[in-house]
């Protein structure tokens, strides 16, 4: 390549779309490590409400048992 006015132009002007092309990049990581985040808190919560149902669920079994038991005994009763 010669070392002309025109060669030194394109240089630069190459330099600059790879400095733009540069931070594209780093901005579209920069925006992948974010989504990858708000996935992973995203499968703590879902996480952490699958051990709450789990808990609800067996507080229910629990309580209709219970009643279920009151109910007999009432019934057995009369």
């Amino acid at each position: 390549m010669a070392d002309d006015d025109n060669g030194r132009v394109t240089m630069a002007v190459l330099g600059e779309k790879l400095d733009n092309l540069d931070g594209k990049v780093t901005a579209a990581l920069e925006d992948a490590k974010k989504e990858r985040t708000e996935r992973e808190n995203i499968g703590t919560r879902v996480t952490r409400l699958e051990e709450r149902m789990g808990i609800w669920s067996v507080l229910q079994a629990a309580y209709s048992t219970m009643v279920g038991a009151i109910a007999a005994f009432l019934g057995a009763r009369q």
